[in-house]
């Protein structure tokens, strides 16, 4: 089986860069789970829909961008930790371990 991987594409100053990367993976036969707004959706409507999966995110400002797609990162984190039968509270008390000295 080929392997997935997840891209996080804001429409901003970066897309482009982020595009061609897309490309790359494409082009060597990846399967993508492209996680962008409506406009960078339509920016990859002609690409074959069996290779891209996408998930749609609201637009959003310079600022709040970095927020929406932090929000849906943890939430995959979360859920495909959940599927594979991982222990979604681990390691326990990290903000802690890792702030205390």
């Amino acid at each position: 089986s080929r392997s997935v991987c997840v891209v996080f594409a804001p429409t901003n100053a970066h897309f482009r860069k982020i595009a061609s990367n897309v490309h790359e993976i494409l082009s060597r036969g990846g399967r993508i789970i492209l996680i962008t707004d409506r406009q960078g959706m339509e920016f990859f409507a002609g690409e074959s829909r069996a290779s891209i999966q996408f998930l749609l995110v609201p637009e959003s400002g310079e600022v709040s961008v970095a927020f929406v797609y932090s929000v849906v990162a943890q939430l995959l984190a979360y859920n495909t930790a959940k599927s594979m039968g991982r222990n979604t509270d681990r390691p326990r008390n990290l903000a802690k371990s890792v702030t205390v000295e």
